[in-house]
């Protein structure tokens, strides 16, 4: 199976990147300054990580759904202002955790 590309590929690219498939796509491991040389960048200035590869999921309703919501996403989303988004887990009805997630609303 041929692996895609996300968005930021030629940009990742352009900077030396390495890559190697992951979940159906070409995504960067490491760059030509070697990963000990980014984690004192990441550690010093910042890091940036490329999620483009992952799913996205777009859900509408009124307050009833963000109620809802808050029951297996363990996060306040009634005050998430709008363009905010929130680092959270989709849990299970014993409240294990499913996968981590970012919510967003738009």
């Amino acid at each position: 199976m041929d692996t895609q590309k996300t968005a930021l590929y030629e940009y990742h690219k352009s900077l030396g990147a390495k890559f190697v498939p992951f979940a159906g796509y070409q995504m960067p491991v490491q760059y030509f300054s070697g990963i000990v040389e980014e984690h004192k960048i990441t550690r010093s200035e910042a890091g940036l990580f490329d999620v483009s590869h992952m799913g996205q999921l777009s859900i509408e309703g009124s307050t009833d759904l963000i109620s809802a919501l808050e029951k297996i996403i363990p996060t306040d989303l009634k005050n998430i202002k709008l363009n905010q988004s929130k680092y959270s887990f989709l849990t299970n009805e014993n409240g294990g955790i499913y996968d981590d997630l970012i919510v967003t609303k738009v």
